[in-house]
């Protein structure tokens, strides 16, 4: 029942956009036949002239409306400075967590060294990780999402490893093991959200060797776990497709970086297009943030399961090197980036919608005038009852279906206008 009322509202969503279109039309074709059965016979077009002239003076009064209003919307925006604002912000960004912690030569390097991952999975001694128990019905999750504080916490104690004969300190390991993956699997949605929305510059036919090398891999991983298509780890995994599924998402920061320096040197973009990647790609380094984060933990863990009281003994020089407080501090920035994308984001997400709307909205009405202007006068010319008859249901039909797509689209404009005031401090308190 549940999947059936899903389809039912996934197809009235579908046909929603048409809606307007089927009735303007519905009721064109009823104006015809309507005119052609009840009208009578000794009609003549002076008489309907009276009725033309009427629809003529509302539809162009919409018609007005909805080109200076999508007129002074569409030029209310300045934009390519706060775009190309915010793509600086997220490649210096992006070029600092590059120089810290993934360059080679980089302070902090052994947080991205693929070598550690693939060797701390067999470290932990489980064979298949568990992120969910199928069996239970609702929320089942052993993890739960923390994207504003560190990404994610996996509840280790309430997993079934807490079950088993495992130390505090094997136990804290298995946790920051799955928090890693957890963040990986984030960074694998982010990434096919890009492509999936056709946001990518970089293709198989395009990019540097690396990124090439990359996608191909990427689109068979996807390919074999489909949930990652969305950000969420299967409900268990082997610990070698986990391992590989962390060290992808590492090594994923040379395509992202490619993407990015892409864009930042293109000239022909679309507002919506660009805005909507910067949120995406500013997504991406606070997840790529994350799973460095959890790295670091994870290496910790992993030092104190083998050894426990190791970590007191070591100097801080020492922990340095895998520095993780510094991260923290780091993706402040990316959080303030993240707001300006987000607001800049819905700012031409609704300068689209306005383009978009426009052209059936006002070059419906304005072909509609035309064809009425042009058409209606040849009717005097006409003898036959009939014809005239058909004529006006003609083209007062058309008249109608002009009103409506035009009226719509003011509609529309003047909702949205009115949701940005109540949702503004000014409309919300005065």
């Amino acid at each position: 029942m549940d999947a059936f009322r899903k389809r039912l509202q996934k197809a009235f969503s579908a046909a929603m956009p048409y809606a307007s279109w089927a009735i303007g039309i519905a009721l064109c074709l009823a104006a015809v036949i309507v005119a052609v059965a009840y009208l009578p016979d000794t009609i003549k077009q002076a008489d309907l002239s009276s009725h033309i002239a009427l629809v003529t003076q509302v539809l162009s009064v919409l018609v007005g409306f909805a080109f200076v209003g999508a007129t002074l919307y569409l030029s209310s925006y300045g934009i390519s400075d706060k775009v190309s604002g915010l793509l600086k912000g997220i490649t210096e960004y992006a070029n600092k967590l590059k120089s810290d912690y993934l360059d080679r030569d980089s302070e902090h390097r052994k947080l991205s060294n693929t070598g550690f991952i693939e060797t701390s999975f067999s470290r932990t001694g489980i064979s298949r990780l568990k992120f969910n128990d199928p069996n239970v019905e609702g929320y089942s999750n052993f993890y739960v999402y923390r994207p504003y504080w560190d990404g994610v916490w996996y509840q280790v104690y309430d997993s079934p490893f807490s079950k088993e004969q495992k130390s505090d300190e094997q136990l804290a390991a298995i946790q920051a093991l799955h928090e890693t993956v957890v963040c990986a699997a984030k960074i694998f949605g982010i990434i096919f959200e890009l492509r999936t929305h056709k946001l990518n510059l970089i293709s198989l036919k395009s990019g540097s060797q690396g990124s090439k090398v990359f996608i191909k891999r990427f689109e068979a991983f996807v390919s074999d776990f489909q949930s990652l298509k969305k950000g969420i780890t299967p409900d268990q995994m082997k610990s070698s497709d986990a391992s590989m599924l962390v060290r992808m998402a590492l090594n994923s920061e040379h395509y992202m970086y490619e993407e990015l320096n892409e864009y930042a040197e293109e000239v022909s973009w679309d507002p919506y297009e660009v805005t909507y990647f910067e949120v995406i790609v500013n997504e991406y380094f606070i997840w790529l943030t994350y799973l460095l984060l959890h790295v670091g933990h994870l290496r910790f863990a992993i030092l104190e399961s083998r050894a426990p009281g190791l970590l007191t003994r070591i100097s801080d020089a020492t922990k340095e090197k895998y520095n993780v407080s510094s991260l923290m501090e780091t993706k402040k920035t990316a959080f303030e980036l993240r707001k300006e994308a987000i607001s800049a984001f819905g700012v031409n997400k609704r300068y689209k919608e306005i383009r978009v709307g426009a052209i059936p909205g006002v070059g419906s009405g304005v072909i509609t005038l035309l064809v009425i202007v042009l058409f209606w006068p040849l009717s005097s010319a006409l003898t036959e009852p009939l014809h005239i008859k058909f004529l006006f249901g003609l083209l007062f039909g058309l008249g109608i279906l002009g009103i409506i797509k035009s009226g719509e689209f003011v509609v529309l404009m003047l909702i949205g206008t009115m949701n940005r005031i109540n949702r503004s401090p000014m409309g919300s308190h005065g």
